[in-house]
Parts: structure tokens; sequence; C-alpha cells
């Protein structure tokens, strides 16, 4: 059975093929980008007993806590961080011209040290899409080459990158002059042009994960599943907050638990369950332990304890 989603706050009683003797109620949860966040809390007690104005600052608080204490390193792991990147390299060396004319991000690329009529000089020596082609795509193909993925090992590399190109540059350009350059000279131009290049990628860099920092802290933006596991996964060994659970997640289309991903459960927290829309809704998950359908009651069972014989087949 397909499902889809419930209105927020309406309920329905049912059952996995998986799990044939074990029903579940699940709730709607509101379709505003932090569906993901509203159904894990919907498990504990004091959230479910907020207003929406307080449930939404506590959805914003609990986005924040899990960047508390992320570095750009612990980012650069995730799937599609280099991807990010990557796009960002692209979208900045077309977008130099409307940068410059940006105050803000002009003040941002000087706070860089980066001198702009240097800046301009760059690209007029090697325009936007010869860096696209010659260095970007290099740079792109050459990451898989690296054996451990830092900051440093990105920057690294993007140097090198650029320096054998720049090198290349300047050899035909100095096929157009009748006086040859000194070494000094030529040492010169390309230590000058490589710092600018390296401080520009050092801004592309920051500004790519501040725009993910950004994008989890606002909520109203919806995160890629990935993401947000991921992000999870990171944070949640670590914290004592009572609000991190392990997650599992149930596919509303397939109807099964989704166990492709690598997820360090701990035997220590109990279990939340969602149920997952692709691409971006959420709805939570609760075991119905005992119905009275003469009293049309039924006992929620919204955690799960990591010793329940229930688990082994949701994490299988």
């Amino acid at each position: 059975m397909t499902l889809k989603p419930l209105s927020p706050g309406k309920y329905e009683d049912i059952q996995f093929p998986f799990l044939e003797n074990e029903t579940f109620r699940r709730t709607g949860i509101p379709e505003n980008g932090s569906a993901f966040f509203h159904a894990l809390l919907f498990s504990n007690n004091t959230f479910r007993s907020k207003t929406d104005e307080e449930k939404y600052d506590a959805i914003l608080d609990f986005r924040k806590e899990l960047l508390k204490d992320l570095m750009f390193d612990d980012w650069i792991q995730h799937s599609n961080s280099l991807s990010q990147i990557i796009d960002m390299i692209r979208i900045s060396i077309y977008m130099i011209p409307a940068l410059l004319e940006n105050t803000e991000e002009l003040e941002k690329l000087k706070s860089y040290n980066i001198n702009i009529e240097y800046l301009n000089l760059l690209f007029e020596l090697i325009p936007p899409m010869n860096v696209d082609k010659n260095i970007v795509s290099i740079f792109e193909r050459e990451i898989e080459n690296i054996t451990e993925i830092t900051e440093k090992s990105l920057i690294e590399l993007f140097e090198n990158t650029y320096k054998t190109f720049i090198v290349d540059r300047i050899n035909e350009l100095e096929e157009n002059v009748e006086t040859k350059w000194t070494e000094s000279k030529r040492s010169c131009i390309t230590m000058t042009f490589t710092e600018m290049s390296n401080r520009l990628f050092q801004f592309i860099l920051d500004k790519t994960f501040q725009e993910f920092l950004n994008e989890i802290e606002t909520f109203e933006k919806p995160v890629p599943l990935l993401n947000i596991l991921e992000l999870y996964n990171t944070n949640f060994q670590e914290k004592n907050n009572n609000l991190f659970k392990n997650i599992i997640i149930i596919n509303a289309i397939t109807n099964e638990p989704m166990n492709n991903f690598d997820f360090e459960w701990d035997e220590n927290k109990d279990y939340s369950i969602l149920l997952y829309f692709p691409d971006f809704h959420f709805e939570h998950l609760s075991r119905i332990v005992n119905m009275d359908n003469k009293k049309n009651t039924a006992k929620i069972q919204r955690f799960i304890q990591s010793n329940d014989p229930i688990i082994e087949s949701l994490i299988v």
C-alpha cells in the first residue's frame, strides 16, 4: 500500500507487511520544511504540550543543536558537500562581475585580503570559461585521488591545479612579448595570482559551508534525508540530550524499513520511528501496545527500548 500524508494532527492506525502482528499509529505533521524535526520531537511529551509558537522555537533550537561544534572537516565528509563546493566554485567564477558590484559581497572579498584590481586581472588573464574547463574540471576529477579529504587537502589540491595552469598560461603570454621575462618575474606573477586564487577559493569554501549552516538553521528549509541523517549521526552519539534517539525510518511508498544508510546505533538509547514520504516529508509513528475497541482507547508506545524484540525486525 502506498500511503499519503495525513493532515496535521490527524491519525491512522496501520500495519506493515513485515510486522503483521504489530499495529502502529501514524500522526500527521505540518508540511513546513521542518517535518523531520517535528516528527522526531513529537515523541516527547513536553513538546506535544507546547503551543505552535513554542513548537516553532523548540524545532529551531533543535536544528541549531545539530550544528553545535560542527566543523568544516566534519561537514566535508557528508555525501554531497563536495558537489556543493564544486557548484559554488562554478557559480562564483561566472558571477564575479556581479559579486564586485554587490557592496556586501565586495566587503567580504576584501576581508580575505583579496585585491579587487588583481582579481579583475586574474579573470582577464584566465576567463571564467577557461577556469571552469582547465582548473575546476581537473580539480573535480583529482579529488577522487585524495586519501583524506579535509579543508587543507582541498586547498592544496586547488593550489597545485591552479599553479600548473597559470604557468602554462604565462608561457603562452610570453610568446607574444619581445623581451623574455626573467625567472624572478615569472615566479612573482605565478605566486601573486596563485595566492589570489587561494584566497578566493577559501572565500568559496567558507561561503559554501555557511550556506549549509544557514539551511539547517532555517525553519522553513527542507533538508534532504541523507543530509539530515549524516548530520544527526555525526552528533547524536555525543549528545546527552534526551531528545537524541536512535532513528528508524520506514518508507511510506515501499512500507519497508530504510537501512541503506550508515547509522551508528547506540544500545543505550531508545528508538523513535518515523514514516518517510520522499523527498522531504515525515510523520511520527507510535506503536499500539493495547487497543480497547469498546472504549476506543489505545495505549501508545512512542519510544521503543533497545532490547525490545521488535527492533531486530526493524533494523535488519
